[in-house]
């Protein structure tokens, strides 16, 4: 990574039996130091090509509307960076999505690799992440309301 770039991992999960998909993304700069991070849930799984993909829009979406320009982007998906380096149409979901992608990508930025390795600081991200959602939030909201009611 060059100097003045800063690094943007994107990682997906999903919940069967929550009927959800989630896209994690983390920026860091060029020592590593956390800038910024973005989580997104919405309902409906999806195949792990067509996650990926989504990830990677979400992530060129978010950073292009706060204007960010020196980005190296690094996804997990060997088969999403293939597709989006490669010319072959593809007018499936995952092909659309991709071909978005590169629309976004060509406008505002440069990198786009493969990161074979596991990112720990991202998985943290992402365990932080189910701790505060699918705990601590529930938890606040009925204190919150238990209080509320102690008041009225």
């Amino acid at each position: 990574m060059s100097l003045g770039h800063v690094k943007c991992n994107i990682d997906t999960a999903f919940s069967s039996s929550n009927n959800h998909t989630r896209i994690d993304i983390c920026i860091r700069d060029a020592d590593g130091v956390f800038v910024l991070a973005k989580a997104v849930s919405f309902p409906n799984v999806y195949q792990v090509e067509v996650r990926e993909a989504f990830g990677l829009f979400e992530a060129l979406q978010w950073l292009s509307d706060m204007s960010f320009d020196n980005v190296d982007f690094e996804i997990e998906s060997k088969v999403t960076c293939d597709a989006f380096h490669s010319r072959r149409e593809n007018n499936f979901e995952f092909g659309h999505i991709i071909t978005s992608c590169r629309s976004l990508f060509s406008a505002f930025f440069t990198t786009l690799g493969w990161n074979s390795q596991d990112d720990m600081q991202m998985r943290l991200l992402m365990h932080l992440h189910d701790i505060l959602h699918f705990y601590l939030v529930p938890l606040l909201i009925f204190i919150s309301q238990f209080v509320l009611h102690l008041l009225l």
